[in-house]
């Protein structure tokens, strides 16, 4: 590259205290010293006050303020605009001869690299990028790759960390309200069918949002859980699809997803009491080991002697959960879609599920598949002794039948 690093300054904000802001510095730092420019810079973009620029610079690594841009307004938003809507290079060498910058752009910029960072849950934080006073004819379209890379991993500090602007994070904890008071959420129900008869034993009850932006179910759940709105989004689903219980066919049971942390809670057992026996299936969406969690363990106590079913999934790391299922002993194990995919021509995903299946038979639980799709997966399941499923192959998810 053509200019060498320049001393690493600090962060621009008081964020500096934290770990996680030190390490988003410090893969600053990685960025521009890699891409041989001057300056690194993290850029937030959300919905702030009236009157403030889009655009939020949250981290500079390197003398940010002899770059006039960094101080914000609307040429740093027209810019960061363009790089996330991608009608601007992601690697700029020479930043006069880009038509797609900004008329009204900093003088001061000579190169520019620039990327989106992108959220689990597929929003857009911001954009990572560096800059130099000079044009830089070194720079390639291959360095997009790498700063591609850590902006994944700013991403993933960003979330682990909670370094979310205040903005941006009312912003999220509006979205997540407005579901929480009434708005957008419903359920359908998939059923789950003994694979010989075909006939329908239960039925999945699962989250659908009807509201902006548009996304699927965990990327909703993931941002309540980053707003501290989790357990709430959670309950809010569970009493939704409890509201169906009334509903369903003669003999059938329903099954609801929540975490360990909501089955643990005093609201959890309160929406489940009184629920005949056998009518109601607790699946598990995390693997804490109950011996972590001693309210978890009185909790599900509580759950069976009530008769409520307990089941945890095994994915295709399944192996990694074994001891898992050895301390919770669920009275389901689910075959996680992953672990199915491709068992039908995998040795290894074909012996786990033999695997679990012994094991459910050594302590009384049942297997299903879940996410069956082709019937070569099918076939499968039921060569190695699973016995009941569900999946687009069988029936997708919908209303639960109008007649009982």
């Amino acid at each position: 590259m053509a200019q060498a690093p320049q001393p690493r300054t600090s962060l621009s904000k008081s964020d500096a205290s934290s770990v996680g802001a030190e390490a988003v510095v410090r893969i600053l730092d990685i960025t521009r010293a890699q891409l041989g420019m001057q300056v690194a810079f993290l850029v937030e973009t959300g919905a702030p006050a009236e009157g403030s620029p889009r655009a939020s610079v949250r981290f500079t690594d390197g003398p940010a303020a002899s770059f006039p841009l960094l101080l914000g307004g609307a040429t740093l938003d027209d810019l960061i605009d363009r790089v996330i809507a991608g009608t601007v290079p992601s690697i700029v060498a020479d930043i006069a001869r880009e038509p797609g910058y900004p008329e009204n752009g900093d003088s001061s910029v000579g190169a520019f690299a620039a990327v989106p960072v992108a959220m689990s849950d597929g929003s857009t934080f911001g954009v990572l990028g560096t800059l130099s006073h000079e044009p830089d004819p070194l720079l390639q379209d291959t360095d997009a790759g790498m700063i591609r890379v850590l902006a994944r991993a700013v991403a993933r500090l960003i979330e682990q960390h909670g370094l979310t602007a205040p903005a941006a994070r009312h912003a999220a904890i509006e979205r997540i309200r407005t579901v929480l008071e009434g708005s957008g959420l419903s359920m359908v129900f998939q059923p789950i069918v003994d694979l010989d008869s075909r006939m329908t034993l239960g039925y999945e009850a699962l989250a659908r949002f009807g509201t902006q932006p548009e996304r699927t179910p965990d990327r909703w759940f993931a941002e309540a859980a980053r707003v501290d709105l989790g357990a709430d989004l959670e309950m809010a689903a569970v009493k939704a699809a409890l509201s169906h219980l009334d509903l369903l066919p003669i003999g059938a049971f329903l099954s609801v997803n929540a975490s360990t942390a909501t089955v643990a809670s005093p609201a959890f057992l309160a929406a489940v009491r009184g629920i005949p026996a056998g009518k109601l299936v607790v699946e598990l969406t995390d693997h804490l080991h109950i011996e972590d969690d001693r309210a978890l363990g009185k909790a599900l106590a509580t759950l069976g002697m009530a008769g409520v079913q307990i089941a945890t999934d095994v994915t295709d790391a399944g192996f990694e959960t074994l001891s898992h299922l050895l301390q919770l002993t669920p009275d389901i194990i689910k075959l996680d879609g992953l672990l199915i995919r491709g068992i039908e021509t995998d040795p290894v995903r074909r012996v786990l599920g033999q695997t679990v299946v012994a094991f459910a038979a050594e302590i009384g639980a049942s297997v299903v598949g879940e996410s069956i799709q082709t019937q070569a997966e099918l076939a499968m399941l039921k060569a190695i002794g699973v016995r009941s499923g569900q999946g687009h192959l069988l029936a997708p998810p919908g209303p639960l039948p109008r007649s009982r």
